[in-house]
């Protein structure tokens, strides 16, 4: 198992573990974000946060998953935060086709990380187009597989 990676993992992986399984996909997902949590505690991995991250955890209005959400980010080792640059480089991936706060994620990740974590498959697919990227981009399972040696 690889140590000491940095990983970025967006909002919806955060809450993945508190969604609903209602297919295998969501199971996996949420199994695999389990345990990447538990090797973060085990402190084989670092865990990056952002500015980003702590304002989107203070909106979910789900109350169990805005209370483990805000858990893990407060105990995360590197806390990346929104500068001018930041949101200039975010609003050239914007200007790709990626959401604003999407786009927010992964330059605070490219800043932090080296892997950025995502379940959206749409903004995976987008970062997969993107030749400049500066984060390596992964589901949870995906990483889990390569990383955990699973």
């Amino acid at each position: 198992m690889e140590r000491d990676l940095k990983l970025y993992l967006d909002s919806c992986v955060l809450s993945r573990p508190l969604d609903s399984p209602l297919n295998e996909e969501i199971r996996l997902e949420a199994e695999a974000v389990e345990r990447i949590l538990d090797e973060i505690s085990k402190r084989r991995w670092k865990l990056v946060s952002s500015d980003v991250l702590w304002k989107e955890a203070e909106a979910i209005k789900d109350s169990d998953k805005r209370f483990m959400v805000e858990g893990v980010l407060f105990y995360a080792d590197i806390y990346v935060t929104v500068t001018p640059e930041r949101e200039r480089r975010a609003r050239e991936l914007v200007s790709r086709g990626i959401s604003y706060f999407d786009a927010l994620h992964v330059v605070c990740a490219e800043d932090g990380a080296d892997i950025f974590l995502t379940v959206d498959k749409r903004l995976l697919k987008k970062l997969g187009n993107l030749n400049n990227l500066k984060v390596t981009a992964m589901n949870p399972i995906e990483f889990w597989r390569k990383y955990a040696g699973n």
